[in-house]
């Protein structure tokens, strides 16, 4: 059975206490000072969760540790800062939206980090040019870029000499002036009067291509030799009188076997400062006449109360940076810079309506299956822009429209216990046509928005980066609105970053059910209710809810 938080927090209580140590109040500056014991404190207390999670959380109670003993060096360690742990405890599993972008645990709140840029290079009148994988991309026009090596020339010529000598010509500064024709070479078509005709026919062991043909009942020969040394191709036609055949076309390429004719890779190291603001502060003030009231009336400990709050708080705030991060990163691409020839939002863009196109012969729940292939064409924008490795794609929705996905395989659902932690989210997996998508659902995200988000595998590449660093609770700053009775202050500091286009949306149209009808539209007034009219209102409005 999975430990859930509660069971964490009071197991860690229990073992420190057998030990004459209290984890909260005075006693955890002990524990704080102590790299023993704080080890031993993280080990029980993220004890429940994932491998994965464990780790992320462990890394994060070492920071706020360290946070807190140079804030205690000036001010000494306040008892709330014990609450500290518990919130980390809490709050991380239950942060959904940090599962929508690459997140990682920062160790210092000021770091460098390396990706890198990978490049091809092709000599452009007479110099090289650097294309960026990314940026460029590897196909252009739906077709894969000339890559130098592979590249074909066609030659179009009468009867006579075809002569791919500029064509073959290498630039100044290489020892060898001229490359020979590579054997792979092609007599495309001709053209008789005003038909062009496919031929398609290539050189075989001789370097010879002899084609015969007809048209309107005349006969007529081609024959192609090929001097492959020295770049040219020799035409000769046979035809009948009356035939005219004014062009043939020749293909070849350059032969790649002294060397020097080759298309040349690499990658920029690109470096990245990385610095982690001053975050986000919550305050409650709080009495001590209040606390000690609640205590007495209610049995309520105020301060853990006032913490427990914040903590819900502070989780469904970081979940709207991200969202907010998303939806900016969206609707600003490409940006500037390196990307300024990145195609914009409106090219990523796709929207779905709920409603059955007119002459589509299944019903709704076939058609939301048309929601998968619109998903699949953006996701196929995405990887054919950038051209990065392998990865999986994140759908961040609303559960009102995640649920016209259909085979989803759910990890969990909002309302379980994950990591010890009732969360309010759903996780899972789905197969597209050729890609692997990862659901997010979450409340937070505005219904009619679908989010998809390109996180490659590898982390020398980088799109959408999110970076926590502390979460503390701590007793030494005033609330501005109540300065002068003692809070309690929430800290985050966290930071996220773009570094390349790689989302798009899907706008749902016609899922708003309640949009399309009223159910209290004959029950409330239309006119304006009067003082004198509240009696009879409180009493429809009372049936209502009976």
């Amino acid at each position: 059975m999975e430990k859930s938080y509660y069971d964490a927090l009071n197991e860690t209580y229990s073992l420190f206490k057998s030990q004459g140590i209290s984890t909260i109040g005075k006693g955890y500056e002990e524990i704080m000072s102590s790299p023993a014991l704080f080890e031993g404190y993280v080990t029980s207390l993220v004890e429940g969760a994932c491998a994965d999670t464990q780790a992320e959380m462990a890394q994060l109670l070492a920071n706020t540790n360290s946070h807190l003993l140079t804030e205690g060096s000036v001010a000494g360690i306040a008892p709330v800062s014990s609450l500290s742990g518990p919130v980390i405890r809490k709050l991380w599993p239950s942060f959904a939206l940090r599962k929508a972008v690459r997140s990682e645990v920062a160790k210092t709140p000021a770091f460098m980090i390396n990706y890198t840029k990978p490049y091809f290079t092709t000599v452009e009148g007479g110099k090289e040019v650097k294309h960026y994988v990314v940026r460029d991309g590897l196909l252009k026009d739906g077709a894969v870029q000339d890559f130098g090596e592979s590249n074909y020339s066609t030659v179009v010529a009468a009867e006579g000499v075809a002569d791919f000598t500029t064509f073959c010509t290498v630039e100044t500064g290489s020892q060898v002036k001229l490359q020979p024709l590579d054997a792979d070479f092609t007599l495309v078509s001709c053209k008789v009067g005003e038909t062009v005709v496919k031929i398609g026919k290539k050189v075989g062991i001789e370097n010879v291509i002899i084609y015969d043909g007809v048209s309107d009942g005349k006969k007529y020969t081609l024959l192609v030799r090929l001097a492959a040394e020295d770049c040219k191709a020799y035409v000769q036609i046979i035809a009948d009188t009356g035939l005219t055949i004014t062009e043939v076309t020749l293909r070849g390429h350059r032969s790649v076997e002294y060397n020097e004719v080759s298309t040349s890779w690499g990658f920029d190291i690109a470096r990245e400062d990385i610095r982690i603001g001053t975050g986000d502060h919550m305050n409650a003030p709080l009495s001590v006449e209040s606390l000690t009231d609640m205590k007495a009336l209610y049995q309520i400990d105020g301060t853990k109360e006032a913490v427990d709050l914040m903590t819900n708080a502070m989780t469904l705030k970081t979940n709207g940076m991200i969202l907010n991060f998303l939806k900016d990163s969206f609707i600003n691409q490409p940006g500037a810079g390196e990307f300024a020839g990145y195609p914009g939002a409106s090219q990523y863009l796709a929207v779905f309506d709920v409603k059955p196109a007119v002459g589509f012969a299944g019903g709704p729940k076939a058609w939301r299956e048309e929601l998968k292939p619109v998903i699949d064409h953006l996701a196929a924008r995405i990887k054919q822009q950038t051209f990065l490795g392998a990865g999986v794609f994140n759908i961040v929705g609303n559960p009102i429209d995640v649920n016209l996905i259909t085979n989803v395989d759910w990890s969990f659902r909002g309302g379980q216990n994950v990591d010890g932690v009732n969360v309010d989210y759903s996780l899972g997996t789905y197969y597209g046509a050729g890609y692997t998508y990862k659901i997010i659902s979450s409340e937070i995200v505005p219904q009619g928005q679908l989010y998809v988000v390109f996180i490659p595998e590898e982390k020398s590449q980088m799109t959408y980066n999110y970076w926590a660093y502390s979460f503390s609770t701590e007793l030494g700053y005033r609330d501005p609105q109540r300065n002068n009775v003692p809070s309690i202050m929430l800290c985050k500091r966290d930071a996220v970053k773009a570094f390349m286009p790689a989302i798009a949306m899907v706008k749902i149209v016609g899922n708003d059910i309640g949009a399309a009808y009223d159910p209290f539209r004959d029950y409330i007034p239309t006119t304006a209710v009067t003082v004198s009219e509240t009696a009879a209102t409180e009493g429809a409005i009372s049936g209502l809810k009976g």
